[in-house]
């Protein structure tokens, strides 16, 4: 009877997704492990950013969940809430440390991932964010945040195309105000 069960594990994920904050809390409160993962290697934090759930997710940080770690696609929780176009829990998640320079299995960092996914609301959130904002002088931060690398003028070039490409009628990313 036991191999039909899911893992402990993956109901705790269930239980994040399915229900809301009170149950997350309480499961946490009860010992369950913050950093479970399901079957594809997602975390409950990586499923409240998916469903913009930034109360659970909260709780989840409260309770240190890992906001780097990767699903087998190579997406965490930072790439799953820029796919999705959700501006506040980007900013969750960067407030909590989420690395601005990992990139996924295709290759695809956050910045690359909101402008594919059309959210100009996000790609902003990320370039005025104040750990973004604090090193965008240094260049090798946003070739990372586009997982490129290579001479810095041609990347450069190679960048402003990609950004005006992913927003033609939105020259507000760039340059950064302040």
């Amino acid at each position: 009877m036991d191999q039909f069960l899911p893992s402990r594990g993956i109901m705790f994920v269930f239980f994040c997704f399915v229900f809301h904050r009170k149950a997350c809390e309480t499961l946490l409160k009860l010992g369950a492990e913050v950093d479970s993962v399901d079957n594809n290697s997602r975390t409950a934090l990586m499923w409240s950013a998916q469903k913009n759930n930034l109360q659970c997710a909260q709780i989840l940080l409260d309770f240190k969940a890992s906001v780097d770690l990767q699903d087998t696609d190579g997406n965490n929780a930072l790439h799953v809430a820029c796919g999705q176009g959700h501006a506040a829990m980007v900013r969750l998640l960067l407030d909590r440390g989420a690395s601005l320079t990992r990139c996924n299995n295709r290759g695809n960092g956050c910045l690359e991932i909101a402008a594919k996914a059309g959210s100009s609301d996000v790609a902003i959130a990320i370039v005025r964010h104040k750990r973004y904002v604090a090193v965008r002088g240094n260049a090798k931060l946003l070739l990372s945040s586009f997982c490129i690398s290579g001479p810095l003028e041609m990347l450069a070039v190679d960048i402003y195309r990609r950004m005006i490409s992913y927003f033609p009628k939105s020259y507000i990313l760039l340059p950064i105000s302040e």
